[in-house]
């Protein structure tokens, strides 16, 4: 990939002045008049402090990963978005019914998991998260993702249909739609040079949020976006931006449920009605006051849908034909 050139003081702030005029017009209102509470930001910062377990998978990656649950549980794996980590699901964790046999992974390129100079496809990354579903002994599982883990979901379920059971998509992009926050975006990494700026990682992470999230929690996760170089920021986004399932799509069977927030400054509400229209199980529940961030802003709610998804995927494998 090529070597993007250095940047200045002042283009570093010209390219994350549009994500915090994001997070700007969404916060502001709020923030001021309702901080969140004490015991969610305990909450958040207990989970975070998890120790994460690695697996080294057939694809020749290392992975880490935090288990939780019931170990004869049903399997259930979330999947974050790009440049996040396991620990974006943290919010999410505490509120799961222990029932649950909970695996949640960083991406190959991401977190504490092996960064490759190469192979950033949402077909590699379904393989990853496969391979570590092997690894775990793991025939079947129910996937939830968010964002790009939403695409790698949506991969999972077309290239491995008899392995995937159930879908929640939480502020899934629509394959092939044009995006003008998806196009300024990808012109904006395109210029980054390691190490990343860290104005630039607080804006893309503060821009995600229309609600208030404990503040320790978000510098949490710019640290986990400064964890990836550029190059994989660029690959990964790239691989993103090409990968197009639509087609196989309308192959999708198992129960499926996405969440979207009114207030997401990067998806807007016609990708939910276009992945709707791809998968005819598809159901779609918008949260009014949430932004693109949907599971750390309303963690309790989010887990509520993953437990309700896990229901229904069971039910499905064990009605009658």
């Amino acid at each position: 990939m090529p070597h993007a050139r250095a940047l200045s003081p002042c283009v570093i702030g010209s390219l994350a002045a549009p994500l915090r005029r994001a997070a700007a017009r969404h916060q502001h209102a709020t923030t001021a008049r309702f901080p969140p509470p004490p015991d969610l930001a305990m909450v958040y910062q207990t989970s975070v402090a998890q120790v994460a377990q690695s697996r080294r998978l057939s694809t020749g990656v290392t992975l880490e990963y935090v288990a939780q649950g019931d170990a004869s549980g049903a399997p259930v794996v979330l999947l974050h978005g790009l440049t996040d980590s396991w620990k974006s699901f943290a919010p999410v964790l505490p509120y799961l019914p222990p029932s649950l046999r909970v695996i949640v992974p960083s991406l190959r390129g991401h977190g504490g998991s092996d960064h490759p100079a190469r192979n950033y496809t949402m077909r590699d990354m379904a393989a990853d998260v496969m391979a570590l579903l092997d690894a775990l002994g793991l025939p079947t599982a129910t996937v939830v993702g968010h964002s790009m883990g939403a695409r790698v979901a949506m991969r999972l379920a077309t290239q491995y249909p008899d392995r995937i059971q159930g879908m929640l998509l939480l502020a899934a992009f629509a394959p092939a739609l044009s995006n003008r926050a998806l196009d300024d975006f990808e012109s904006n990494v395109a210029m980054l040079d390691n190490p990343v700026p860290v104005a630039f990682a607080r804006g893309f992470q503060e821009g995600t949020v229309a609600q208030p999230v404990p503040a320790e929690f978000i510098t949490t996760m710019i640290g986990e976006s400064l964890k990836v170089p550029a190059e994989v920021w660029k690959a990964a986004l790239a691989g993103f931006l090409a990968d197009d399932p639509t087609a196989l799509l309308r192959n999708v069977s198992v129960p499926t449920h996405l969440i979207w927030g009114a207030r997401d400054a990067f998806v807007p509400h016609r990708d939910q009605t276009a992945i709707r229209a791809a998968i005819r199980t598809a159901t779609l529940e918008t949260y009014e006051s949430a932004g693109h961030a949907v599971h750390w802003e309303e963690p309790a709610r989010v887990a509520r849908a993953i437990a309700s998804i896990v229901d229904d995927a069971q039910a499905a494998v064990t009605a009658p034909y």
